[in-house]
């Protein structure tokens, strides 16, 4: 017998400390109408757990069963605690990389936007450096 959509959800909700399905459904870059398709078929696959357990450091048997702890011992989530980057700013540093990645406009864009803002925060520094 295989665990129900909505039990799945809830331990990536709960796990991924996420507030709401929508916020679930951008963790695995998927559309909220297609997490909402899976919860009608109450079905959850496989790739989207093992996509969260990856993104999060999360135990896939965990997810699944509920047994265990939910964090996998060499969870990448413990260095991003450790520094202080919470789970959906590690969600965005992530697809900001897979962005920064690809070739094309919107690479560049996003480069030219994050240069321009390091290079305005490098002078901030400095004049209160100078203050």
């Amino acid at each position: 017998m295989s665990t129900p959509f909505i039990v799945i959800a809830e331990r990536m909700l709960e796990a991924g400390k996420l507030k709401n399905m929508s916020a679930l459904a951008r963790a695995l870059e998927i559309t909220p109408q297609a997490l909402s398709n899976y919860k009608k078929r109450e079905e959850m696959p496989t790739s989207l757990v093992v996509r969260l357990a990856q993104i999060y450091g999360l135990s896939i048997d965990y997810l699944i069963t509920g047994a265990g702890p939910a964090l996998r011992a060499d969870s990448a989530i413990d260095s991003m605690k450790s520094i202080g980057i919470t789970p959906d700013e590690g969600v965005a540093v992530f697809q900001t990389l897979k962005v920064l990645r690809r070739e094309g406009l919107t690479a560049l864009a996003l480069k030219s936007v994050l240069d321009a803002f390091y290079s305005q925060q490098l002078k901030e520094d400095v004049c209160q450096r100078q203050s």
